[in-house]
């Protein structure tokens, strides 16, 4: 077995029962084939690839096939009326009139573009509303199936099947990935993100990189919480074995650093530049929601208010029971967990943060916010 740290893959023919973290096996012998199992908390262990590998496909389409049946059921009972989901429908047909401008919710509002331009080609190949609701539940499901294939790499394979149930039951998202709002599309690609971030953590291989990168963009374009994930993954990929001292030293690591951070911030930075270039402002849709939220908000709420909002909404939205379980392994991740499972906990804190920030600051109190982390809270409960 090789393991280079800071910059290499791992490979191995056969893997017995050990207390190490693998992620990437490979190998054939004796004319039989073998794959890796990878988990924090319990042995890797190496298997055929007939029998259980079978039995975790079943699993994860049957996973995949309940979310959709469910999402499915609520679109047809549905209303396409979630916060801002009929007037991003709206702007989506406006731009298909002048498909090489702006979409009027970008050029004279503060939503970003993405969003409007997935729409407006749905759009254009179907000529059906319907169609841009179906989008979100595809979208919506297959987010299932990205989240437990995310947690079966950085926790383990039971706690990828727990999260998957859980997840695919979750009102929250339920509600929200059969309407046109920009949750479904910003979660999926979130959720591909970091699912694509961490085989690139374990093999850094190229096209992980580049899955990861291309992902975090279109996230960074449909919504500006995404442009958190890019720095703190980034720092993430240094080498903290030695401490600070090998973070500092390691070369390689600071490689891989500084490819995904260009690549992953590529979203996030060329719009800066656009919007540096034709308004003068590279933050001017940002600028003009914030002043939205502080001059046009019809009911003024108290601090207490604003500093419970997002823990009451995550208390009602998972329960009690689930919050107090993630906020316990939260904790314990820190002690226990790999380096993989360390980095999401601190980009759930980070991106909880943020809300909460935007909650007590500018009265930004809507419960879908939550919905970009909380489904990261599962892994942990």
């Amino acid at each position: 077995m090789r393991n280079n740290n800071g910059g290499g893959a791992t490979s191995i023919v056969r893997l017995r029962h050990t207390a190490t973290t693998v992620r990437t096996c490979h190998g054939v012998r004796d004319g039989t084939q073998f794959a890796c199992l990878s988990n924090t908390h319990e042995p890797a262990t190496a298997i055929r690839l007939d029998g259980r590998r079978l039995s975790w496909t079943t699993t994860t389409i049957l996973t995949f096939v309940l979310a959709l049946a469910i999402r499915l059921v609520f679109l047809f009972v549905a209303s396409n009326n979630t916060t801002d989901a009929w007037s991003r429908l709206q702007s989506a047909v406006l731009w298909l009139q002048h498909p090489f401008q702006l979409p009027p919710a970008t050029s004279a509002a503060a939503w970003l573009p993405l969003h409007f331009w997935l729409l407006g080609i749905v759009l254009w190949i179907t000529q059906s509303l319907w169609a841009t609701r179906v989008l979100s539940v595809l979208l919506g499901a297959t987010t299932v199936v990205v989240l437990s294939a995310l947690v079966s790499q950085a926790f383990s394979r039971r706690a990828a099947v727990v999260s998957a149930v859980l997840f695919t039951c979750f009102g929250l998202h339920v509600a929200f990935s059969v309407t046109t709002s920009s949750e479904a599309p910003t979660i999926f690609f979130i959720a591909l993100g970091l699912y694509t971030w961490v085989r690139y953590f374990f093999e850094r291989t190229p096209r992980w990189l580049v899955a990861s990168a291309v992902s975090f963009s279109a996230a960074s374009l449909i919504r500006f919480e995404a442009w958190l994930c890019a720095p703190v993954l980034s720092v993430m990929l240094l080498d903290f074995s030695g401490s600070w001292k090998s973070a500092w030293s390691n070369r390689r690591a600071w490689k891989h650093t500084l490819s995904f951070g260009f690549l992953a911030s590529a979203g996030s930075t060329g719009w800066l530049l656009f919007s540096f270039l034709k308004w003068g402002d590279a933050l001017r849709l940002p600028h003009h929601t914030m002043w939205l939220n502080l001059h046009f908000q019809p009911v003024h709420h108290s601090l207490i208010f604003r500093l419970l909002a997002v823990p009451g909404v995550l208390l009602i939205s998972l329960s009690p029971l689930v919050v107090g379980l993630a906020c316990i392994g939260l904790a314990r991740v820190f002690k226990d967990g790999s380096l993989a499972a360390r980095t999401i906990t601190i980009l759930v804190c980070v991106l909880c943060a943020f809300n909460i920030w935007n909650s007590v600051r500018y009265e930004v109190t809507q419960a879908c916010y939550t919905l970009l982390y909380s489904l990261l809270l599962f892994p942990r409960a």
